[in-house]
């Protein structure tokens, strides 16, 4: 049973970004999208979720039997029960990146991968081209509040997709053209070094379509001072450079495509301004490996002159926090103030925790400057409405529970 011969879709953690930006491109293409969730209670009510039939993972058996085809979320282990219910019902599987490889062959495919920078530079690609007309599918790993979720349904052939170089999920695709922002050595729990990180890459040039174009930042390193960044930085005027010379390869006059960067509406986790804290302005960035904290930070320094900025940071992962240890103390060293939050520990590592307090601490004591640093989430509150009378700025580095955390409070 292939992708598109399915009729019912089982999607196993619907309520991930991904999971549900695809849930949207498959019910709009004909499948009917039945799904679960760990986080039911949470998601039940979002509105681009709304229209499917999803249930607690604990109920997930009873739609399953529905369904000809389970699409898991890359979270998901194989021996989840509900993976493990599909193949005694002899249900075929396929994970999440395989699915949305199936999905994207039947489209004119552009993939925009990277280590940094590839959400933004696909929402930049993909907002220069719905302001041209040529009304184009997407898929952003990010929220897109514009569009309500993190796809968008068009009726062209055209598909444009971020593609996740992690555990090389990029091989999924075959696409007819690429972007590829960055290459730099991150994920070590599946990449051993760089070296290792650039032959992954090499493999995915090599699935790119005969005649297919593919553009590096070699193909825009004279042109990025011509384009205006929609987002502060210049690491932000990189990826718009990119996103206007490859919407001149579709077809899109330059100058149209700058001038559509001007009405650009955001995109959720970059550089997003959350609430104001007193007097202190927060914001929320996705970064998470020491090169985009950096990049970030200096762009929030260019855009804050003079202003008192307080850093928030949770490490994503132990395993990232001990390889990265010296380039996260160099990144978060400019900053006015640092604020440390639990270290993010995915499920089934809960054992990994008093080691990444350790190395917290570690990390504190190395940093420069002020720092403060909580082991409770209880204490953030108190904590931001104390310091919110040192600091102008406050931006939360957060590729984990901080984002979600700080959307529930509430100061003003």
């Amino acid at each position: 049973m292939t992708l598109e011969a399915a009729k019912t879709i089982f999607m196993l953690g619907i309520g991930g970004t991904g999971m549900r930006g695809l849930a949207r491109l498959l019910s709009a293409h004909g499948k009917t999208v039945v799904g679960s969730d760990q986080q039911y209670d949470v998601i039940k009510n979002w509105p681009d979720l709304k229209e499917y039939d999803i249930v607690p993972e604990g109920e997930g058996e009873r739609l399953l039997k529905k369904a000809d085809l389970l699409v898991h979320t890359d979270a998901a282990e194989k021996d989840h029960p509900l993976i493990k219910a599909a193949q005694r019902e002899n249900i075929p599987v396929l994970a999440y990146q395989e699915a949305l490889g199936d999905f994207s062959r039947s489209l004119t495919t552009v993939a925009v991968t990277g280590t940094h920078g590839k959400s933004s530079t696909t929402a930049f690609l993909a907002h220069i081209l719905i302001e041209a007309g040529a009304d184009p599918n997407v898929l952003v790993g990010a929220p897109m509040p514009a569009w309500g979720g993190s796809s968008r349904v068009g009726k062209s052939d055209l598909f444009i997709v971020e593609a996740d170089e992690y555990r090389e999920h990029f091989l999924t695709f075959s696409p007819a053209h690429a972007i590829i922002v960055s290459v730099d050595f991150d994920h070590p729990d599946y990449f051993k070094s760089l070296e290792d990180v650039q032959a992954a890459y090499a493999r995915f040039k090599a699935r790119i379509a005969s005649g297919g174009v593919v553009l590096t930042t070699a193909d825009v390193q004279h042109e990025i001072d011509d384009v205006p960044s929609p987002l502060p930085g210049r690491h932000m005027q990189h990826n718009a450079a990119l996103a206007v010379k490859m919407a001149e390869v579709l077809g899109v006059p330059r100058e149209q495509a700058v001038a559509a960067l001007k009405t650009f509406p955001g995109i959720g986790r970059r550089f997003e301004r959350l609430d104001k804290i007193g007097k202190m302005d927060l914001f929320t960035d996705y970064g998470h490996h020491p090169a985009e904290i950096k990049a970030t930070f200096l762009a929030t320094r260019g855009k804050f002159a003079g202003q008192r900025i307080l850093t928030l940071f949770e490490a994503h992962t132990l395993e990232r926090l001990k390889t990265f240890f010296d380039g996260y103390v160099e990144a978060l060293s400019g900053a006015d103030g640092v604020l440390l939050v639990p270290v993010f520990i995915p499920a089934g590592r809960e054992h990994e925790s008093a080691e990444a307090r350790e190395w917290l601490q570690k990390l504190e004591r190395k940093l420069p400057g002020i720092v403060w640093r909580i082991d409770d989430w209880k204490e953030l509150p108190a904590q931001l409405t104390q310091l919110s009378d040192e600091f102008d700025v406050a931006i939360a580095f957060t590729a984990g529970l901080l984002d979600a955390k700080l959307r529930t409070l509430s100061f003003t």
